[in-house]
């Protein structure tokens, strides 16, 4: 009997629990966003900024033993960080659109909401190893 309970009464009760649920994966992706931009800056200030983040002597960073090389090496790495980040926020906000479309019924895109549920438990699980190796 409470398998019954949990069904949608009426078109209403769909729509709100499509509007529920789509809400929920927009936080959930937008959250992730805001983490990419964490990890960006993080990357700003260990790449490009490398000279006045680490003390030397540079022999055993990338592109030592100079200052010379080792800012430059960490600089370019940082630039390819950038770009796979700009791709992945892209990615995410086609996504979103695809979701809220798939749950909105404007267009049917099935494979949206499982996506973006698994890349959320991928998400949580990717912030709380981050978060231990602190």
């Amino acid at each position: 009997m409470t398998a019954l309970l949990l069904l949608p009464r009426s078109a209403a009760d769909l729509v709100r629990g499509r509007t529920v649920a789509a809400s929920v994966l927009g936080v959930g992706l937008g959250l992730w966003a805001w983490f990419v931009a964490f990890l960006v800056v993080l990357g700003f200030l260990r790449g490009p900024l490398y000279g006045f983040v680490v003390p030397g002597p540079y022999d055993d960073a990338w592109g030592g033993p100079t200052l010379a090389g080792a800012w430059t090496v960490h600089a370019l790495v940082w630039v390819g960080v950038l770009v796979a980040a700009l791709a992945m926020w892209w990615c995410l906000a086609r996504l979103h659109a695809a979701v809220v479309e798939h749950l909105a019924g404007s267009r049917r895109r099935v494979w949206s909401v499982p996506v973006a549920v698994l890349l959320l438990v991928l998400a949580v699980g990717f912030v709380v190893l981050f978060v231990r190796q602190l």
